[in-house]
């Protein structure tokens, strides 16, 4: 019989007490307690509950990071008391609570377009209701308070998918009617660019202007998309596939490590993929399943922020929390 020696070319280790700082795969023998121990990963991610919004709200948009974020705009569904209707002003994270700004946003809208960080953010797109109005105008926010940019998108689209910064951003797909088409933002125009491979509304999406991705999402009416595609800053390229097809969903990372939330149908959905670059793998669930979310952050630290559930918008937010490392006996 092989020994362990001959398998991993070294003996196991004989100690008095545990590491203190073990490596993945390390083994060891532990005199004091007479025990073989070892260290793995765990499996998989896990979702807790994080600190409420002040607001509740739905299909609004998001950009910074895990412990400096702001949402913006966004409905309050039926069902919330606060606000009602379309939300104006901004809720914004430092890590541990949230602070409603003051000053509204010029441009009353949900399902908007928005990224950037907490100090320097792009909205764009989205819609207004009651009446229902689509809108193409590009807004800037400085932490505090939001300007109207000269310059708006060149059509009118709601529930695009976008990506990137306040001076290199990325405004691609939406509804108006359900489109391909790709927008390059410079900081004051837009350009039009490479058009997605397939035409789709509602999707998720992550990473910056010159390393894009998006995924699922759905045409008018049916069916709803299980196409990944990767954007490198002027054309798209088909990847992976979601196992099943689901919209209105929340998303964070990068191109090449991505986390989406959440979503519908065929019923509201609590479920987790990540994606390493090439393929999607199903996470654990989230605590609460709900629609119309969005998300911040990366694969290592993610929020998942607002939704819709049973009809009404919500504050709820949850934080993820990457694999972790742990010893075994």
């Amino acid at each position: 019989m092989a020994t362990y020696k001959a398998i991993y070319g070294q003996d196991i280790q004989i100690v008095s007490s545990d590491p203190s700082n073990p490596t993945l795969g390390q083994i060891w023998y532990n005199t004091s307690t007479n025990k073989l121990k070892g260290f793995r990963a765990s499996a998989g991610g896990v979702w807790s509950t994080g600190t409420a919004m002040n607001v509740n709200r739905s299909a609004m948009a998001t950009a910074g990071t895990y412990t400096s974020s702001v949402v913006f705009g966004g409905r309050n569904a039926p069902g919330s008391p606060q606000f009602g209707g379309n939300i104006t002003k901004a809720d914004k994270w430092n890590g541990s609570s949230w602070t409603l700004d003051s000053n509204s946003m010029n441009n009353t809208r949900a399902a908007a377009g928005g990224c950037g960080t907490q100090t320097a953010a792009v909205a764009f797109g989205g819609f207004s209701y009651p009446p229902y109005v689509v809108h193409a105008a590009t807004e800037l926010y400085n932490g505090s308070s939001w300007t109207t940019a000269p310059n708006s998108l060149p059509t009118n689209y709601a529930n695009m998918g976008s990506f990137g910064t306040q001076t290199a951003a990325v405004a691609c797909g939406g509804s108006n009617p359900n489109t391909a088409a790709t927008f390059n933002w410079n900081g004051s125009s837009w350009t039009a660019t490479g058009d997605m491979n397939t035409g789709r509304s509602n999707m998720g999406s992550a990473g910056v202007q010159t390393a894009g991705l998006v995924f699922t999402g759905t045409p008018d009416p049916t069916p709803i998309r299980q196409a990944t595609e990767k954007f490198n800053g002027s054309s798209w390229s088909n990847t992976g596939n979601f196992g099943s097809g689901r919209y209105s969903l929340g998303g964070s990372g990068t191109q090449t490590s991505a986390l989406a939330f959440g979503g519908t149908p065929p019923s509201v959905g609590a479920n987790t993929e990540q994606f390493n670059g090439s393929v999607w793998t199903a996470k654990n669930l989230m605590g609460t399943a709900r629609y119309q979310l969005r998300g911040q952050g990366t694969t290592s630290n993610s929020q998942a922020v607002g939704g819709t559930l049973s009809g009404a918008s919500r504050n709820f937010v949850e934080d993820w929390n990457p694999e972790a490392t742990i010893a075994i006996f």
